[in-house]
């Protein structure tokens, strides 16, 4: 589907993202950074090369890379594994909550 989509829109295949239906909002970030987004979106905009100590980027979670003296990869990794268990805490879930949202001259008759 990749290559597919690659060849159709005229867009080199490794720039092609893939954002399916996910369980729960707090998947999409973790999606982005499996497809390595951030390195993309880095090469693109001209900011790669400011890690040399992990290639062209260094990853900081959830996506976007900057240089190690703005975030580690060990920070960026432990955040990245924050969003893991919030994920994985929405996904387990067992009480249903009831939001109301209550406003006061908005307007509306």
């Amino acid at each position: 589907t990749r290559q597919k989509l690659s060849l159709f829109c005229q867009v080199p295949p490794d720039c092609v993202v893939s954002l399916h239906d996910v369980s729960n909002l707090y998947r999409v970030p973790l999606l982005l950074a499996e497809q390595d987004v951030g390195r993309v979106i880095c090469e693109r905009l001209g900011f790669a090369g400011l890690s040399p100590k992990e290639g062209p980027c260094c990853r900081v979670a959830p996506v976007l890379p900057l240089a190690p003296a703005v975030m580690s990869p060990k920070a960026s990794s432990q955040r990245l594994g924050d969003w893991k268990v919030i994920a994985e805490r929405t996904d387990t879930c067992k009480e249903e909550v009831s939001i109301a949202l209550v406003g006061k001259y908005t307007g509306n008759p």
